[in-house]
């Protein structure tokens, strides 16, 4: 998960989909079993790859390989037994599962080189020469790229993956061309001059491109040299002056949309406001595929992503999902 705090609410949504197709397959939840309330009380019905869920007068539509999915840094990092995070195994690992897209972390050395790493200090991953934790705190903005080098960010993970260097965006970018992927890049750091620079190093490739970022004046300096980038914000809130900010960055070749970890903020209203504007959202990062079709029930026609570690929503088996 990631390390921000997310809470999961029920949301009830209206202006779902109708559809009446012809039905192969029909699933009732078995009540011997706790589960969420949608789950316990609604209907599912299956025509091939689409489903069909009803209650209480309600019938939506849901085709999970139309939801984007998003590998977080790699395939499912967390686990000792995968490569490090933000590492080319990782990401030609995430490819193998199935990932059509993968999300790196945008942050610059002292030197102004733009580099794939989470962190503002490196010590979680980082090891020294000789493979022990490092005793005082490094900014990665403290270093330059050369500085780097003396660090191994792949040995915590084990003996087979030492020697791992600090992934480059320039890397990153080589090696999802070469795997066919969608790059979604989320800015950590920099300022407006070195994120420019790291907007106009992609354009040497032929990628697509997703930009996420905290602060306004990050997203505002990928629009300012892309016109046609996609781009999103990363509000703790979604108020009236977050939609007007976001709307401010739209051009006439470019998507908008909001990417957010908390879904506390995702109220009746805010949904309402953002089906208005015609402004979606993808959500992260959720590691659970009964959590994913929670989700997705109560929002789908809004979520056009979501962000895992490990999960493809259109590898999703639903009738597993309900027996289980």
């Amino acid at each position: 998960f990631s390390s921000r705090r997310r809470h999961t609410r029920l949301l009830t949504v209206t202006g779902v989909q109708t559809c009446a197709l012809p039905i192969s397959q029909y699933g009732n939840w078995n009540p011997r079993f706790e589960a969420p309330y949608w789950l316990m009380h609604g209907e599912w019905k299956k025509n091939g790859n689409v489903w069909i869920y009803q209650y209480n007068g309600i019938v939506q539509t849901m085709d999970f390989s139309q939801i984007r999915s998003i590998c977080r840094l790699g395939y499912d990092t967390s686990n000792e037994k995968t490569p490090p995070e933000q590492s080319k195994e990782a990401y030609r690992l995430a490819a193998e599962k199935g990932f059509t897209i993968v999300l790196c972390d945008l942050c610059f050395t002292k030197d102004h080189v733009p580099v794939c790493f989470h962190d503002e200090y490196i010590n979680r991953i980082a090891r020294d020469q000789s493979g022990q934790e490092l005793e005082e705190e490094i900014r990665i903005s403290d270093l330059t790229y050369e500085d780097t080098i003396q660090y191994d960010f792949g040995i915590y993970k084990g003996k087979s993956y030492e020697g791992t260097h600090l992934l480059k965006l320039e890397e990153m970018l080589e090696l999802a061309q070469q795997l066919n992927l969608e790059l979604y890049i989320e800015i950590k750091a920099g300022s407006k001059e070195e994120i420019k620079q790291a907007v106009e190093l992609t354009k040497q490739y032929d990628l697509k491109l997703s930009w996420a970022g905290t602060k306004y004046d990050e997203c505002s300096a990928v629009v300012e040299a892309d016109d046609t980038a996609r781009v999103s914000t990363m509000p703790r809130m979604i108020r009236d002056s977050e939609i007007e900010e976001l709307l401010s960055l739209k051009r006439e070749n470019n998507k908008v949309f909001f990417f957010t970890y908390d879904t506390v903020m995702l109220t009746d209203e805010v949904l309402s406001k953002l089906k208005k504007e015609g402004i979606p959202f993808e959500m992260g990062t959720i590691d659970s595929e009964i959590e994913i079709v929670n989700y997705l029930t109560e929002n789908y026609q809004y979520c056009t992503g979501i962000e895992s570690n490990k999960i493809v929503a259109a590898n999703i088996d639903l009738d597993q999902v309900l027996q289980d």
